[in-house]
């Protein structure tokens, strides 16, 4: 099978290339040698530089980011607000968006007739032309299609043949512009997002709810994957809670449960179809599904006890921490690390 990468992900990653982006760091550490740093911007543009670039040599102090509340955790620094992280007085902002000047502009309009003029500059100087080919390129992908098909976040993971992969900096899902800018209303046929949501505020799920029920199809479906709270297991609850120990937990922000779901979805808009889930009991469910509507890695079949836990001491520890009388279907099923897995279909 044909496999797909997000063009925005790899676009950036081929331009920081094209401009050895290592150098630049090395000059902005020497520039700002004991200088205290805020990165604003928690994206896939940040992602890629921590992912490939030596940045230790950055007096880094913090990262601003509207998702986060002041007292997150993201990468290992300490989160702020985007209307709070002044309050530590950086000496330098560092704008790690690709479209910088959007930032730029919110700073000259919003923030320094407010708090005062600061000093910030873009990480990354990022050409607009270069910017609108990758829309366009996303554009040629999604209706090159028969079938409107799109992930929601996926952090440059492959994809397979007919679907189009977006990430946040491209397609914020909570934005109603950045939908209308590329589609067109009542046209997608299938959303897919694993593990995206719980990185969103309960208002920004809803008005990302909203947003997908005007560009879905009648009978489109969200295929929809988040940590399950009622996992029974303490491990596993440990893992993946915000603020939990996990990788990407530090900025989960609601920690769903099947009930919480059917709360705020609004169910005059979309039917849910129950996948995998716990109930309230600790009962897991499972009914089969079909792949049309997405793959999702994190669920019993896919992500088995024997892949979830590393090493025999962590699989004791995950194990224990299930209630005695709730082991029997981890046994049975070889059960590890489940999702709260659903369609949501739009009536």
């Amino acid at each position: 099978m044909k496999n797909l990468i997000c063009p925005e992900n790899k676009m950036i990653e081929e331009f920081l290339k094209s401009k050895n982006f290592q150098t630049k760091i090395d000059e902005l550490a020497e520039k700002y040698k004991n200088k205290k740093i805020i990165i604003y911007g928690a994206g896939i543009t940040f992602d890629i530089i921590k992912r490939n670039y030596d940045i230790s040599k950055l007096n880094i102090i913090g990262v601003a980011d509207k998702k986060f509340n002041d007292g997150d955790k993201y990468h290992g620094y300490k989160a702020y607000n985007c209307e709070t992280f002044l309050k530590e007085k950086p000496d330098v902002v560092l704008i790690s968006v690709y479209e910088s000047e959007i930032i730029e502009r919110y700073f000259r309009k919003n923030l320094i007739p407010e708090v005062g003029d600061f000093k910030y500059e873009p990480l990354i100087n990022y050409p607009y032309n270069e910017r609108f080919k990758s829309r366009i390129d996303l554009l040629k992908n999604i209706y090159s299609q028969d079938k409107i098909k799109i992930i929601l976040g996926s952090g440059g993971k492959q994809t397979p043949e007919g679907w189009t992969s977006t990430d946040v900096d491209l397609l914020d899902i909570t934005e109603k512009e950045n939908w209308t800018r590329f589609l067109k209303k009542n046209s997608i046929d299938n959303l897919l997002a694993e593990h995206v949501f719980e990185h969103l505020e309960i208002e920004e799920v809803k008005a990302a709810f909203n947003n997908i029920y005007e560009y879905l199809k009648r009978g489109g479906v969200l295929r929809f994957a988040v940590p399950d709270g009622y996992h029974p297991g303490e491990f596993y609850k440990n893992l993946t809670k915000p603020g939990g120990t996990g990788s990407g937990s530090e900025d989960h922000k609601l920690f769903f449960n099947i009930d919480l779901l059917q709360e705020i979805v609004d169910r005059e808009k979309f039917d849910i179809i129950p996948i995998e889930y716990f109930d309230n009991n600790g009962i897991f469910h499972k009914e089969k599904y079909s792949l049309d509507n997405g793959y999702v890695s994190r669920t019993a079949d896919n992500y088995p006890n024997s892949a979830f836990v590393k090493n025999p001491e962590e699989a004791v520890k995950f194990y224990e921490s299930i209630p005695e009388n709730l082991r029997y279907q981890f046994e049975k099923g070889n059960l590890g690390y489940t999702s709260l897995f659903v369609d949501i279909v739009k009536k």
